[in-house]
């Protein structure tokens, strides 16, 4: 059973470890130093709207699914407002959204400009999304499996809890993990990992750039 409490992860994390100049490759380099599977931690999934360059920050998670019948979908749909808390946004985290559909849509320009708003850096979802040309306009990046015109509201779909672990494509995902997402991909590292991870990426970018100066 899922806890319905909304909660708000403790991060202490800061970006100004991370170089200005990280990418992707890097940060895969750096975890594969200090995990057996790097691979694991990659999700396959590539920005669709409002992409400029890599982001990175906290996970702040959602869950979402189809409402049953025997439940009341006004009153499931409306749990999101308790979503928009800026409080929850405090970090700027990056959303990722456990859809649990691959038939509609589960975000848009209007969901997407309510996030920009409260803070989020980004929404990255194993699902769907739509107003592709709307989002381009808001810059606001979304990483997404596919793109099509169908509402969520229309056919029972709703956002139902937040900050619980979530699962995309096999891989467990928590609030205090933290987040890379490029055109390359998406890399997740594990909150417990974090500490030894910047101290590995610090090490490959200083050496990446050491090789760039040599080749040019």
């Amino acid at each position: 059973k899922m806890n319905n409490n909304i909660t708000i992860p403790e991060i202490n994390k800061t970006i100004n470890d991370i170089p200005d100049d990280v990418y992707l490759g890097a940060v895969y380099d750096a975890l594969n130093l200090i995990v057996d599977d790097a691979t694991k931690y990659v999700l396959n999934i590539k920005p669709i709207a409002g992409y400029s360059k890599i982001i990175y920050g906290p996970a702040l998670t959602l869950y979402g699914r189809k409402i049953t019948k025997d439940e009341n979908y006004s009153e499931m749909d409306n749990k999101r407002f308790n979503f928009y808390k800026p409080e929850l946004y405090k970090n700027n985290p990056i959303i990722l959204l456990q859809s649990n559909d691959n038939r509609i849509s589960h975000t848009g320009d209007i969901t997407s400009k309510i996030f920009k708003k409260l803070g989020a850096k980004g929404y990255i979802t194993d699902g769907i999304a739509r107003d592709i040309e709307l989002i381009d306009k808001i810059k606001f990046p979304v990483f997404c499996k596919d793109v099509n015109p169908i509402d969520a509201i229309s056919n029972n779909w709703a956002y139902t809890h937040i900050n619980i672990p979530i699962k995309i494509q096999n891989l467990l995902i928590y609030p205090e993990d933290f987040v890379f997402a490029s055109k390359d991909g998406v890399i997740i590292i594990p909150n417990e990992m974090y500490d030894n991870f910047i101290i590995k990426l610090n090490f490959i970018m200083k050496k990446e750039r050491d090789i760039r100066k040599f080749v040019t």
